[in-house]
């Protein structure tokens, strides 16, 4: 008999990074394993206005109302107004437009990344494709909205212990539940691996104490004045910026002069190179940079989390111990860096193991294997 791929769609989305991250590192270790046909798709695009909006207001939604999303999340976190939400909203305007989807791409397995499409995509998926199977990939690492968690879901793949409760609480049986880690590419478990004086030597970095300072894809958050705190408060410090596609930031940071060894970067598609490159990372609490500054070992300084979903995060790495919270960053930034590298960064050494242990290398492989299990063995002809 021979056995053709496994057609596989994992819906994912922009809001955030995180999201996608997690699908195509997924996507990734399910192309390694082989059989099967995986496509990552933008679930948005199948949806109609206004919610197909979602993604463009997502961005300026959080940096300039978060206050107002934070109690929004709050608020639809309720179990009776959730129910409402996916029953009353999300339901009758998504339907249609996963029909037009599944039906286009007839799927063996879905996996859904993103929590407004749990309850409404399995429930369609049952109906065009009532062989198929359905897994949740729960794309928040460590408080999750109860719309990610559906009982109808074959498989529910958690990044942490942490949202065990959550997970059953909302009626998931639990033997349908694996704890896996969340999945990162696999360039950033192959980095761990590596020494950190051999990377710096391969990227051009001086051997000295580095800090990376990221502000996301959209090279979010006060950059500048961040780089300006950490070079006046530790000079010795090499410091990496990654302004991400906010080309005006890097340009203006470009043209700063910089005392000591200050590199700017744009838009990078080395971040596993350079997170191994780095003895501390800042960042907002975003899980994926969160996810892959672990896997690499890396002590973390949140910058920043978006109200409601990314709260959890931050007490995960605090309360592991593998990182900081500053609650006045601008203040506060220096005085930390100062104090924890004036020994060229052994005073580190304790948050650096800690964040190694939390590190889930293999997640994105756990998830794959499990996700495998559930492909039917399909017959394409033949001898």
């Amino acid at each position: 008999m021979t056995v053709r791929p496994c057609r596989i769609v994992i819906l994912t989305a922009d809001t955030g990074g995180g999201h996608r991250s997690a699908s195509e590192a997924l996507a990734e270790a399910l192309g390694d394993a082989g059989q099967t046909n995986v496509v990552v798709q933008d679930v948005f695009r199948y949806v109609p206005w206004p919610l197909n909006q979602v993604p463009q207001w997502y961005l300026p939604a959080i940096t300039y109302a978060a206050k107002f999303w934070g109690g929004i999340y709050k608020l639809s976190d309720q179990a009776a107004v959730a129910r409402l939400f996916a029953r009353g909203l999300i339901g009758p305007v998504t339907r249609r437009g996963l029909a037009r989807l599944f039906q286009k791409l007839s799927p063996d397995l879905v996996i859904s990344a993103h929590p407004l499409f749990q309850h409404e995509a399995v429930k369609v998926l049952r109906r065009v494709s009532p062989a198929a199977a359905f897994v949740t990939l729960v794309t928040d690492l460590a408080s999750a909205h109860r719309l990610w968690f559906t009982p109808l879901a074959d498989l529910c793949l958690l990044p942490t212990q942490d949202l065990l409760s959550v997970a059953l609480g909302c009626g998931v049986p639990g033997e349908r539940i694996h704890i896996t880690g969340l999945p990162v590419h696999r360039a950033f478990a192959v980095n761990r691996l590596l020494e950190r004086a051999d990377v710096r030597r391969s990227l051009g970095l001086q051997e000295r104490p580095t800090a990376l300072l990221v502000g996301g894809g959209e090279g979010m958050g006060n950059l500048m004045a961040l780089a300006e705190v950490v070079q006046q408060s530790v000079p010795h410090l090499q410091l990496l910026v990654v302004a991400g596609r906010n080309e005006a930031l890097r340009q203006r940071m470009l043209e700063r002069t910089w005392q000591g060894a200050v590199h700017i970067y744009g838009f990078v598609r080395n971040m596993p190179q350079l997170m191994r490159a780095a003895d501390v990372i800042i960042t907002k609490a975003g899980p994926s940079t969160l996810s892959e500054a672990l896997v690499c070992g890396l002590p973390i300084v949140i910058s920043g989390y978006v109200p409601g979903q990314e709260e959890g995060n931050v007490r995960y790495i605090v309360n592991h111990q593998a990182g900081y919270f500053l609650s006045n960053l601008a203040t506060e930034l220096g005085a930390l860096l100062a104090s924890r590298f004036a020994d060229d960064g052994e005073g580190m050494a304790a948050t650096t193991l800690n964040a190694s242990a939390l590190g889930r290398p293999d997640a994105a492989r756990e998830a794959a294997r499990l996700v495998l299990g559930l492909c039917p063995k399909i017959d394409a002809g033949g001898d």
